[in-house]
């Protein structure tokens, strides 16, 4: 079987797995989906701190983007990641801050 090499010549690269194809999109499909929570952010939180969590779920993109063909696994993990990152944000402004609907 003979070694593929990326377009960079940096070396090898192993070909993708189904099991890795299938990673990477259920892992953008379930990001887009916490994306929403992001986006929904201003019925709970004011909107200095919706600004923040967009600017945190842009980054995240980038980064998936990043890792998309390299690290599909990092990809799927990004949705239990963002979400994290939402409740904690949100549970924290709750608890803190007196955030309500």
């Amino acid at each position: 079987m003979a070694e593929s090499h990326d377009s960079q010549g940096s070396g090898p690269t192993r070909p993708s797995s189904g099991l890795q194809t299938t990673a990477r999109w259920v892992g953008l499909l379930l990001f887009l989906i916490v994306g929403w929570l992001y986006l929904l952010s201003g019925l709970l939180a004011p909107p200095w701190a919706v600004g923040i969590l967009w600017v945190v779920w842009l980054i995240m993109l980038v980064a998936i983007a990043r890792a998309w063909r390299t690290r599909p696994w990092r990809v799927l993990a990004a949705p239990v990641v963002a979400y994290a990152i939402w409740a904690a944000v949100m549970l924290a402004g709750d608890f803190f801050l007196g955030w309500t609907a």
